[in-house]
């Protein structure tokens, strides 16, 4: 097997033995450092976001899915859109909506300065696919949605620019699975789109005659469902790629319950492969999973090394290298230490912070993306007791006793001649019943019923997230929470210099709440409030983050890469 390799820049995370320090500053507020962008080429969860001065964050924005329909097979989707002014002054913002059925629907908004605004979108939308592009007068705008359907809800960004080849590594098409790509195309020419897959069973790619030279529409969207073209299978990778001008594609994934599994996830997918991928704030714990998807677009094998870091040392397992076919996928689950399952797997240590990270040893591009399942958890009932009472009734047979017949010896001589005289037998007959009672106490010493283990102080009680990881540091982020108040945001960070971080903790306005001290190699995690639902991170080094959402003791999980800024 080839040797484990890694950067000198985590070596260092193996010897980490200490947690975080917070020290929390909530009642001195303190200016945050200003958001001024670099002149810079950013990512944003493993997408392109070009720099350019103080319009790095992009004034256009392209949402592929504000509706998505059944006429594809999927579940009737809606969207919330929710765009974030980081600008010091207001600014107004113009969304066009736009389907194939119905003529654009044009609504304009101020939004004041540095707060996140809800757009009211007409309720008399009907079309079964309906896109959204946003521009803002200035720039410094970021745009996010959230998902909802019968199924739960998802947080999903939109994107700052289009691409010729969207990504998607995990993807499901078995019989209570249905999964819809959703591919809008937003400029005024149509543009030809070319769909393949990996499975894993199959080796190598697959191509469906009919999902060559698909032609999308200026200005509209069109839905592909997978599970029309692809085998019932647990893993599938999509590959699309476009002819004649770039699209933004969403991946919407249904599990309907009619087998146990049931939950939604919606997102853009991944424009632009990368080297190196991490999972912030991952935690294995009781009825909690994860499932890392790892695909290798190119034309050759790479070759990947994988693991997890963690401020106690050791809880992270060993790390493990593989070998990822060209043009394949595999998948990683990464299971408490001692699980009982077999075949490829990351263990570490339950109940613990960990950094995944994803490389590749021989710098091959890869996408890679997290699968979370929540599962309700169900705690024992304690032993008892038990006592049981026997009776038993036993009933012998009757006994008889004949004795024999005699004849009078002195009559005998006489009986030859005038008869025989004989006694005739006695018979005697006894019965007998016993009654048995028999007592049996059986007593079980009552053992202590431990609670199920679970790291997180906001659970949800069952959910499903897929989501890409983070493919870059950055020193600033914006995190934009939900606002629905059953559902608890938290901010995931990751240090992945080799020297502790601190991290000033920010709100919109510009004001600071807290300061994170994070060590090397470490993740911790940072609640956001409900009320703005907005966190501004300023670093002083580069860290990764993500945003993880649940519906607390509900059904509803969600993962969305946060906003780097610089």
């Amino acid at each position: 097997m080839r040797a484990w390799r890694w950067p000198a820049r985590l070596a260092i995370v193996t010897a980490v033995a200490s947690a975080i320090v917070i020290d929390a500053q909530f009642g001195e507020e303190q200016p945050i450092t200003e958001v001024v962008a670099a002149e810079t080429t950013l990512e944003l969860g493993g997408y392109p976001l070009p720099g350019a001065g103080a319009d790095a964050l992009s004034s256009t924005w392209y949402c592929p899915t504000i509706r998505s329909g059944s006429a594809d097979g999927g579940l009737l989707t809606v969207a919330e859109l929710w765009v974030t002014n980081l600008q010091t002054a207001p600014t107004t913002v113009t969304v066009t909506l736009q389907s194939a059925t119905d003529r654009d629907v044009v609504v304009t908004q101020q939004l004041a300065a540095r707060s996140s605004t809800l757009i009211e979108l007409a309720d008399d939308l009907v079309a079964d696919r309906v896109s959204a592009i946003v521009e803002a007068e200035r720039g410094q705008v970021f745009v996010t949605r959230q998902m909802t359907n019968a199924l739960g809800i998802d947080d999903a960004q939109c994107a700052p620019e289009a691409s010729t080849e969207w990504l998607f590594a995990a993807g499901d098409t078995q019989r209570d699975a249905t999964e819809v790509v959703q591919v809008f195309n937003p400029f005024p020419d149509d543009v030809v789109l070319d769909v393949t897959f990996a499975t894993e069973v199959e080796a190598g790619q697959y191509k469906a005659a009919e999902l060559q030279t698909i032609v999308v529409p200026a200005r509209q969207a069109v839905g592909v469902s997978i599970g029309e073209y692809v085998r019932r299978r647990d893993v599938v990778s999509v590959v699309m790629t476009s002819r004649g001008g770039g699209v933004v594609a969403d991946r919407l994934q249904y599990y309907d319950g009619s087998e146990g599994r049931r939950g939604f996830s919606a997102g853009l997918g991944i424009s632009s492969p990368a080297t190196t991928w991490i999972q912030p704030g991952l935690v294995v714990d009781d009825g909690t999973t994860a499932l890392l998807h790892i695909h290798n677009p190119n034309p050759i094998e790479a070759e990947i090394d994988v693991a997890a870091f963690a401020a106690l040392a050791f809880a992270g397992g060993d790390p493990i290298a593989l070998t990822v076919p060209a043009h394949d996928t595999l998948v990683v689950p990464v299971v408490a230490t001692g699980e009982p399952s077999e075949g490829l797997k990351l263990e570490v240590d339950p109940d613990v912070e960990l950094s995944v990270v994803v490389q590749s040893a021989n710098s091959v591009s890869l996408a890679v993306e997290v699968e979370m399942v929540v599962e309700e958890l169900v705690v024992p009932a304690p032993p008892t007791t038990t006592t049981t009472t026997t009776t038993t009734t036993t009933t012998e047979a009757p006994t008889t006793t004949t004795e024999a017949p005699t004849t009078d010896a002195s009559e005998a001589a006489e009986g030859e001649a005038s008869g025989t005289t004989t006694t005739e037998p006695t018979e005697t007959t006894t019965t007998t019943t016993t009654t048995t009672t028999t007592t049996t106490t059986t007593t079980t010493v009552p053992e202590p019923i431990e609670p199920p283990a679970i790291a997180r102080d906001f659970r949800a009680k069952s959910g499903f997230a897929v989501s890409p990881l983070i493919s870059r540091f950055a020193t600033s982020w914006l995190v934009v929470g939900t606002s629905d108040s059953d559902v608890v945001s938290t901010a995931l960070i990751h240090n992945s210099s080799a020297e502790p971080v601190d991290v000033i903790v920010g709100r919109l306005d510009g004001t600071a709440v807290e300061t994170l001290s994070i060590e090397p190699g470490v993740s911790v995690r940072r609640l956001v409030p409900l009320a703005g639902n907005v966190l501004l991170l300023d670093a002083s080094g580069p860290v990764a983050v993500l945003i993880s959402s649940e519906r607390v003791d509900g059904e509803g999980v969600s993962l969305v890469p946060a906003l780097p800024l610089d």
